[in-house]
């Protein structure tokens, strides 16, 4: 609910392991992090999982990542998986569609498209930004949803002649 009171939804205990991987002359090339991840239910864990990183460095060879991984995969490792832990915690409770889905626009869009586009990609732009305003923790968030406003102002009226004159009262 976007009225509703910011709240923790899911609370994750990361321990971290990592090695560094060096060449022969001692420059770093990698860095190896294995992340022990448990979702907690109070103070007891509810879930388990890991989390591999292979980061690499401008000094890392040619073919070395890819060895590495092939190595790790060799050792049980699964597929690469980008959603975040946080995603992954909440276990599809955050997987609801969204309310609001600003559609492609082609070459054959219609007015009326291009004003469900235009209003559709405005309020997206304020609820990806609503939870840092409502935190008010990162000015930069504040400025976005600043920028998305104006925005929808502008578009509102741009296009006021073709919107219901009732509607934009």
């Amino acid at each position: 609910m976007r009225g509703a009171s910011l709240r923790p939804q899911v609370r994750l205990s990361t321990l971290r392991r990592g090695v560094r991987l060096h060449d022969l002359e001692g420059r770093q090339v990698a860095d190896i992090v294995d992340d022990a991840v448990a979702v907690l239910d109070g103070s007891l864990p509810a879930a388990h999982f890991r989390e591999l990183e292979v980061e690499t460095t401008t000094d890392t060879p040619p073919g070395l990542l890819e060895a590495i991984v092939a190595r790790l995969r060799a050792a049980g490792a699964g597929e690469p998986d980008p959603t975040p832990k946080y995603q992954r915690a909440l276990g599809g409770r955050d997987a609801a569609p969204p309310e609001v889905v600003p559609v492609p626009l082609g070459p054959s869009a219609s007015l009326g498209d291009v004003i469900t586009h235009a209003i559709a990609d405005g309020v997206t732009r304020l609820i990806r930004h609503n939870p840092v305003v409502r935190m008010d923790n990162d000015p930069e968030g504040v400025h976005q949803a600043r920028v998305a406003t104006r925005r929808l102002r502008s578009d509102l009226r741009t296009l006021r002649s073709a919107l219901d004159p009732h509607w934009t009262l």
